[in-house]
C-alpha cells in the first residue's frame, strides 16, 4: 500500500471533480483533478534528478496509442507520481494538477457553446501551490477516472481507491455536450489497457451506441472491483452537502457545502436526452443496481 494516498475513480462526468474539490478543502488533505498524463502513466519518471521540470516539460504530451504496458508497471508509475507529489507537496509548496486559476474546482467545461461546437475546456494541467500548511502524515487524493479504471483491479490491491457514480442518464446526456473523447463514445486510457473494450467498441458504428458500451462497461468495473461499499453517487454528495465524503475520509463529516445537482441542466439537449433515456432503459447494466429506472424517466423531458 502507498502510505498517505487515496485515489479516485469513476464514469467520466459523474462528478468526480468536485469530489476531488471537496476533499481538497479538508484540513491536512491536498487532491489533484488528473495530474498524471498519458506519457507518465506509460513511462513513469525516467530523470529522476529532474523530475519537476520533465513533469512540466511532458504535461499534455500524449503517448502512442499503439504504445501499452503491463497494468502492474503502470500501477508502479501510478504510485511513483503519487509519492513524488507528496515530497512536492512537502518540500515546494506546489503540486501538479488540472486547475481553473490556480484551483481545483468542479466544473471544468463552460456552461456556454461556441458555434458549431461542445463547450469549451477551461482547466489546464500545470503546477500549482499547495496554499496551507500540511503535516509530513497528510493525504493526498489523486483522480483519474479512464485510467485508474483501465487498470483498476491491479490498483485496487495496492492502494485504497473509491469511485463515483451518478444518473446514468445525466451522465450520457453531459458526454454529448463536452469536447472529450467520451463525445465519440471513448475512453482512450481505458482501452489502451483494457484491449477487449476497445474492440467491443470499434465494432459500433453509431456513437450512441459506443456511448451505452462504454457506460456499461464503467459501472461494471467500478461494481466488480470495488464492491458498493466504496463507491459514492454523485445525488448522494450533493444531498448531503459533500459529507457522505466521509467513507472516503472521516474529517468530511464536518463539511456543510450547498451545493446544486446538475442533472436537470439546462446545457444538455431535450431531444438527445429523451432518445438516450429511451435506448438507456431498453438496457442491461450495472448502473441499475444503483439507480431505477424512474431516476432515468425522471430526467427525460416531459
Amino acid at each position: 500500500m502507498s502510505a498517505g494516498v487515496v485515489l479516485i475513480t469513476g464514469v467520466p462526468r459523474a462528478g468526480t471533480t468536485l469530489t476531488v474539490e471537496l476533499l481538497g478543502q479538508l484540513p491536512d488533505c491536498v487532491a489533484l483533478d488528473e495530474p498524471i498524463n498519458a506519457d507518465q502513466l506509460l513511462h513513469g519518471a525516467r530523470h529522476p534528478a529532474g523530475r519537476w521540470a520533465a513533469i512540466r516539460a511532458r504535461a499534455g504530451h500524449r503517448a502512442p496509442p499503439s504504445e501499452r504496458l503491463d497494468p502492474e508497471r503502470v500501477v508502479d508509475n501510478i504510485l511513483g507520481f503519487c509519492r513524488d507529489m507528496r515530497c512536492s507537496a512537502l518540500d515546494r509548496g506546489v503540486v501538479v494538477s488540472k486547475h481553473v486559476g490556480g484551483v481545483v474546482v468542479g466544473s471544468r467545461v463552460a456552461d456556454g457553446f461556441e458555434p458549431g461546437g461542445p463547450r469549451q475546456q477551461i482547466a489546464r494541467r500545470e503546477e500549482i501551490p499547495v496554499g496551507k500548511a500540511l503535516s509530513p502524515q497528510f493525504t493526498l487524493f489523486v483522480k483519474h477516472n479512464s485510467a485508474f479504471a483501465g487498470v483498476l483491479p491491479d490498483l485496487s490491491r495496492r492502494a485504497p481507491v473509491y469511485g463515483i457514480v451518478r444518473n446514468p442518464l445525466a451522465i450520457l446526456a453531459s458526454w454529448n455536450t463536452v469536447p472529450f473523447p467520451v463525445s465519440r463514445g471513448h475512453a482512450h486510457a481505458a482501452e489502451r489497457f483494457e484491449p477487449r473494450l476497445a474492440q467491443s467498441l470499434a465494432r459500433l458504428a453509431d456513437v450512441h451506441a459506443r456511448q451505452l458500451h462504454l457506460l456499461q462497461w464503467f459501472f461494471d468495473r467500478l461494481q466488480e472491483v470495488l464492491g458498493s461499499s466504496r463507491i459514492v453517487r454523485y445525488e448522494d454528495i450533493i444531498a448531503s452537502e459533500g459529507s457522505v465524503l466521509q467513507v472516503i475520509h472521516p474529517s468530511a463529516a464536518a463539511v456543510k457545502t450547498p451545493l446544486a445537482s446538475r442533472n436537470h441542466s439546462k446545457v444538455y439537449d431535450e431531444k438527445t436526452m429523451n432518445e438516450l433515456g429511451r435506448r438507456l432503459l431498453g438496457t442491461d447494466g450495472a448502473f441499475w443496481n444503483f439507480y431505477d429506472r424512474a431516476d432515468v424517466l425522471g430526467l427525460m423531458p416531459a
